[in-house]
């Protein structure tokens, strides 16, 4: 009995994977580096207020994991963390590789681990100085969703959902770690006092 509920449950496995590369759509293209795909999937709520970009249109990007002869039109999803592009009508998004600087419209992202209220999370930063020092500093900018709500009565209008952004979080990044921003003063000195050089 337990060695057919464990065939049953591999057979299922094996199965959402098959339908979710089904749902997927890969490109590869040659690089220096090997092959880099780009993964396509589209979920934006259809009927909104506001926008899931800070900039809808696509721009021109250099990309140092690239190879010269690649250089798609971008857009950053701030939404959804992804940066986009388009190929014969169709939306992809880059794979997401923290040794790869995207540079769009003279705005620079990297892909980074990142302490946030208390975890770890994974995204892109936008590098905000020349990064030509010891220490790096970075911002979150993010943009949130919220569902819309029906009216409580007849005399109240419907709340449309909407898109609207977070609050920008800033990190500064050392040799070995990236380290969030604090907002209060007094622990934004101490931090410093701990970073700076002897």
């Amino acid at each position: 009995m337990p060695m057919k509920r464990l065939s049953f449950s591999i057979i299922l496995f094996f199965a959402f994977l098959m339908h979710t590369d089904a749902q997927t759509n890969i490109v590869s293209f040659n690089n220096d580096q090997g092959l880099l795909f780009f993964n396509a999937s589209d979920s934006i709520p259809t009927a909104y207020e506001g926008s899931p970009y800070w900039d809808k249109e696509f721009k021109p990007a250099s990309l140092s994991c690239y190879s010269k002869e690649l250089k798609p039109e971008i857009r950053y999803n701030a939404f959804k963390d992804e940066m986009e592009f388009k190929k014969e009508g169709k939306l992809y998004y880059l794979e997401k590789k923290d040794n790869c600087e995207i540079v769009i419209d003279n705005k620079y992202y990297g892909f980074f681990a990142y302490p946030f209220d208390g975890k770890i999370r994974f995204g892109y930063l936008r590098r905000i100085n020349p990064n030509t020092g010891t220490y790096n500093l970075f911002a979150r900018e993010v943009i949130a969703f919220k569902e819309g709500e029906p009216a409580a009565t007849s005399y109240r209008e419907d709340k449309p959902a909407k898109f609207y952004p977070e609050k920008v979080r800033f990190f500064i990044k050392t040799s070995t770690d990236m380290i969030a921003i604090p907002e209060k003063k007094k622990d934004l000195e101490r931090l410093l006092a701990d970073i700076a050089p002897d």
